[in-house]
């Protein structure tokens, strides 16, 4: 579809682009926008490179701008779409590149008085965490050194303020697949998780001796589950690799009995003696009304150090679920789990390679000091 075609069609946005979050105009002008933001995504999901371009520069817009959060938005729903097509995504994260580079060009630029005013008026922009994010990985793949280095630089002063806080925080590299995502991502990231809420504080295997033991711990959350009567989701550090457990209580009155399954993406397929399942059954043996489970399996293998995305993908999926299904019980949640294993694993390692990109780039932005926190 060209240019030409598509611009027509969003008149909404382009009318909007500069206003903030609250629109005056009420929820039509909201569901006109979301129509057209959704006909360009429809567009771009074919390949169409002029919808990409648009939603690029829409998401780039003022950062309080209800048209960028919205092309931001989805924009990053499609690129981590499991069945969203590898050249939609390549697309994606080329033009974002180039928009980086225009972006630096523009942002750095100094008016002087041979500056004309359309050149000192043209607008700046305001590349998305998840979209410099995208754009660094793509220039990686690319193998463009300088560019890569320019993004990372520039996602440092954004998560860290300057490159100093981020050496001292043994940050020097924010795009090297091998980095290990920070608790505060994870919190951060899942913290409007409702139907199926994350713990507000992740768990290590290990804790430092002068803490509270790891059975301690997960004592004290599991007495709150099974109090409350509410299920609970709990990100476990074992060393450099995170794994999920899910808290049930066991719904008969004056029972303190809760069921637990953990999620291990990085565990041998069968295996039933890992550290983490033994010290969980350690902690509670007889507060479990049936054996605790693990599930998982070798779902790293073509994504490796993924851990931290899918422990956020699988927290996202069980919430919704569990949003469209109320009352769903153990082995229902179960059931989900063994689904969104199955799922990743019949994905190709381009989208599971894709899907991981976005959620490592939506963590990575909880981490954003250049958002107003007003």
């Amino acid at each position: 579809m060209s240019i030409e075609t598509l611009l027509p069609k969003v008149q909404v946005l382009i009318r909007n682009v500069g206003k903030p979050v609250q629109l005056s105009g009420g929820q039509s002008d909201s569901d006109l926008i979301s129509k057209e933001i959704s006909s360009l995504v429809d567009a771009a999901r074919t390949g169409d490179e002029d919808a990409v371009e648009l939603l690029l520069n829409l998401s780039a817009g003022s950062r309080e701008s209800v048209v960028a959060s919205a092309a931001d938005n989805a924009l990053l729903r499609l690129y981590g779409a499991l069945d969203t097509l590898e050249n939609v995504r390549q697309t994606i994260s080329a033009q974002a590149c180039k928009l980086f580079e225009v972006s630096e060009a523009a942002n750095k630029q100094v008016p002087d008085s041979k500056t004309s005013s359309a050149a000192c008026s043209a607008p700046t922009f305001h590349l998305s965490v998840p979209v410099l994010y995208a754009a660094g990985q793509h220039a990686h793949k690319s193998n463009y050194p300088r560019l890569k280095n320019q993004i990372n630089e520039t996602l440092k002063n954004r998560c860290f303020g300057n490159p100093t806080v981020a050496k001292v925080a043994g940050e020097t590299d924010l795009l090297t697949r091998g980095r290990f995502v920070r608790s505060e991502e994870l919190l951060a990231a899942t913290r409007e998780l409702t139907a199926l809420p994350v713990h507000g504080q992740c768990l290590e295997l290990n804790p430092p001796a002068d803490g509270s033991s790891f059975a301690n711990q997960i004592q004290s959350i599991c007495t709150e589950v099974s109090t409350q009567k509410k299920p609970r989701t709990v990100f476990l550090n074992t060393g450099d690799h995170w794994v999920t457990m899910v808290l049930v209580p066991v719904k008969v009155p004056r029972s303190n009995l809760v069921d637990a399954v953990i999620v291990d993406t990085n565990h041998e397929a069968g295996r039933d003696s890992s550290p983490v399942l033994k010290a969980v059954r350690a902690a509670f043996q007889n507060r479990f009304s049936e054996p605790v489970l693990q599930l998982g399996g070798a779902m790293q293998e073509h994504v490796p150090n993924a851990c931290g995305p899918l422990s956020f993908a699988l927290a996202s999926v069980l919430d919704q679920f569990m949003a469209e299904n109320p009352k769903a019980d153990f082995d229902n949640l179960k059931k989900a789990i063994k689904v969104f294993v199955k799922v990743w694993n019949h994905r190709d390692p381009a989208a599971q390679d894709g899907m991981v990109t976005a959620v490592r780039g939506q963590l990575l932005a909880t981490l954003d000091h250049s958002v107003s926190t007003n």
